[in-house]
C-alpha cells in the first residue's frame, strides 16, 4: 500500500533530493529556515502527498486553527510533501518538507527511497541543527554524517564516536547506501544558549554547503542580515550579565584549543607531496 499520492510527474535531470523534515531537535529554529528559504525563492510544484493518518499522531502534531474574534477562519493539517523546483541555473531540486512521522519509518523511508530512484536523484541530503558547544562569536561549521567516508570533508564531520538518537534523515541516509545514491546529513550547531530563538546564521551555512556540493543557488543576503541582527542581540545580552561573558569566553577558548589540536594533527605539504609521489610510483 502506497503511503503517497503522486501529484505529478515532473521531467526531472538528476535533482538533488533534499530532506527538510521536522525533527525532534531544530535547535535555532534552522530545518525551518532552510525549508523556508528555499519555498519563498523556488518555484515548487507538488509532486507528491503522503497520508497523514497513516503517518503521524495527531496529538503531537496538531492541526493549527486560526480564530479571528471568536471566529474560525483557517484550518490547516499537517503535511508532509516532496516537491520539485528548478532553480535559476537550471539545478534540479526534489524537496521532502513537513512533519517527521511517528508511525510506519520502514515503509516511508522504503517509499522516500523508491521516488528517489523514480526521480533518479543523483544524491540525499538531510538537513538539521543541533545545540552544541560553540560560540556565537565564531562563524557556523557546518558538520557531515555519511555512510561514506570519501564523502565526509576534512575537518567537517563530528569526531570521534556517538552514540544518539537519530532522526529519521539519518534512517534515509542509511538506506540510500543499499540503492546506490551517495546520502549524507549537513548538521547546523548552534550555541547552546542561543538555541532558544531563532539562528538564521546558522542556516545561511546550510545553505551555503549545500550550493557548494550541488551548485543549487538562493539569495542568501535576506538570513545573512538576520544572521547579524541576532548577533547584535546576544553580543548586548552577553556584555550585561558578566556570567554569560564568562562562559562566552570559555568556549572561545575551547574553540581555539580545537583548532590548535587539529592544526597540529594535520599533514604538512611536505608529507603530502611525498605521499602523492609514493602513489604515483604504485601506479607505474
Amino acid at each position: 500500500m502506497d503511503l503517497y499520492q503522486l501529484r505529478s510527474k515532473p521531467a526531472c535531470h538528476q535533482p538533488v533530493m533534499l530532506i527538510a523534515l521536522e525533527s525532534f531537535v531544530d535547535a535555532g529554529n534552522v530545518r525551518a529556515s532552510v525549508a523556508e528559504t528555499l519555498r519563498e525563492q523556488l518555484d515548487f510544484q507538488i509532486v507528491a502527498d503522503f497520508d497523514m493518518d497513516l503517518l503521524i499522531d495527531h496529538r503531537s502534531h496538531r492541526p493549527i486553527l486560526t480564530i479571528n474574534d471568536g471566529v474560525m477562519t483557517n484550518f490547516e493539517w499537517p503535511s508532509i510533501q516532496l516537491l520539485h523546483a528548478i532553480d535559476q541555473l537550471g539545478n534540479h531540486v526534489l524537496l521532502l518538507d513537513g512533519p517527521e512521522p511517528d508511525l510506519a519509518w520502514h515503509q516511508f523511508i522504503n517509499q522516500v527511497m523508491a521516488l528517489a530512484t523514480k526521480f533518479a536523484a543523483r544524491s540525499i541530503i538531510g538537513i538539521g541543527s543541533f545545540p552544541g558547544p560553540v560560540p556565537h562569536t565564531r562563524a557556523t561549521e557546518v558538520a557531515t554524517t555519511t555512510t561514506d567516508s570519501s564523502l565526509a570533508r576534512p575537518v567537517a564531520y563530528l569526531p570521534d564516536e556517538l552514540e544518539v538518537p537519530s532522526s529519521i534523515h539519518a534512517a534515509i541516509e542509511w538506506s540510500a547506501q543499499d540503492y546506490g545514491i551517495p546520502a549524507l546529513g549537513l548538521w547546523a550547531p548552534v550555541p547552546q544558549y542561543a538555541g532558544v530563538q531563532p539562528y538564521p546564521s546558522a542556516a545561511a551555512a546550510l545553505l551555503r554547503r549545500i550550493s557548494e556540493l550541488t551548485d543549487i543557488t538562493v539569495d542568501l543576503s535576506e538570513l545573512d542580515e538576520a544572521g547579524e541582527r541576532a548577533v547584535r542581540r546576544i553580543d548586548a545580552a552577553v556584555a550585561a550579565n558578566p556570567q554569560h561573558k564568562q562562559i562566552v569566553d570559555a568556549l572561545e577558548k575551547h574553540i581555539e584549543s580545537m583548532e590548535a589540536s587539529r592544526a597540529h594533527d594535520l599533514p604538512s605539504g611536505d608529507d603530502l607531496a611525498a605521499e602523492l609521489q609514493r602513489f604515483l610510483d604504485d601506479q607505474e
